[in-house]
């Protein structure tokens, strides 16, 4: 488990506090929910596509990251904790994306995060903007 925040009042703290904190694998993306009683759930890096199963067992923890605009609804963004592979082709898999972080850490094109929003409707889009992924950018609605 990772924390979210951890004080310290000096570096030789933090230091010690890290050598303690597990080596995980961490992703961060977007959740939705496959169906209702469904254990698994879909993951995407950048939005409404791309969507991968991911298996809840596999799942160590999660953080929360905020709310991300999908056209004109919003997921939920995660940062997952990922257990320790069992077999040797998922821990050849894990020791790929530690070596290669871009692989585990894409980072989510810039969406509706930890408060920064849409901007409001205004004179040229009086029905709003949505975050449109494939483009990187936020489109006037309608």
């Amino acid at each position: 488990m990772v924390d979210k925040a951890v004080a310290f009042a000096s570096a030789d703290e933090m230091f010690a506090h890290l050598a303690r904190v597990p080596d995980t694998l961490s992703i961060e993306g977007v959740v939705a929910p496959i169906a209702p009683g469904e254990t698994d759930f879909h993951f995407s890096h950048g939005g409404c596509s791309g969507w991968t199963r991911v298996p809840a067992d596999i799942v160590e923890s999660f953080q929360p990251l905020g709310k991300v605009a999908c056209g004109d609804h919003l997921h939920d963004a995660v940062r997952l904790h990922l257990k320790q592979p069992a077999d040797s082709t998922g821990a050849f898999l894990a020791d790929l994306m530690k070596r290669h972080p871009s692989l585990a850490t894409a980072t989510m094109q810039k969406p509706v995060i930890a408060g920064i929003t849409p901007p409001p409707p205004d004179a040229q889009c009086p029905q709003g903007y949505y975050w449109d992924a494939g483009a990187g950018t936020y489109r006037c609605r309608g």
